[in-house]
């Protein structure tokens, strides 16, 4: 399980605008009909939602925000890292961060849901991320030979605990 990091250029969402109570599983059985209607859709089959912190938005990736229909608004997502988490996984989302050097902004957030056959489809994650190259990465951590680490331990053990008062030696470590 590694975390999965994209570039994305700018692009814009063309869309509903959608309450907090949004129910996916109930929209794509009976989709708006005004989402149809938008024209230079970049993929038919993929659906995009977005929020801004003001309006939650759901639609479609377009190439050109020309011509929307009546009650569609477009939504520009910013260009930069992002990423990308199946949601199906997104359980286990800190354990991949904490592997590298990345970090999560608290900026934009998008899922982009893909269709396959029989209206299955899988949900992505994206959150805007930057690289921290100073942040240790536990990957590039050396093992210690394992004389090393006992003495390091035991060293450990009689500068920050008192074996003596808990009726123990060192060896019994």
């Amino acid at each position: 399980m590694r975390l999965k990091i994209v570039e994305t250029e700018e692009f814009y969402i063309a869309g509903i605008e959608v309450d907090m109570g949004f129910d996916w599983d109930e929209f794509f059985e009976a989709p708006d009909p005004v989402l149809s209607e938008i024209e230079h859709a970049v993929k038919n089959n993929v659906y995009y939602f977005f929020s801004d912190g003001e309006k939650d938005i759901f639609g479609k990736r377009v190439s050109s925000i020309e011509n929307l229909p009546e009650r569609c608004i477009a939504a520009k997502i910013p260009a930069g890292l992002y990423s990308k988490v199946p949601n199906i996984l997104s359980t286990y989302e800190h354990d991949m961060f904490s592997m590298t050097n990345y970090e999560i902004l608290d900026e934009d957030e998008y899922r982009e849901f893909v269709f396959g056959p029989n209206g299955n489809y899988h949900m992505y994650v994206y959150r805007s991320v930057e690289y921290l190259p100073n942040i240790v990465n536990v990957r590039q951590i050396p093992v210690l030979p394992e004389a090393r680490a006992k003495q390091l331990r035991k060293q450990y053990i009689e500068t920050f605990f008192d074996a003596k008062f808990a009726g123990f030696s060192i060896k019994d470590m």
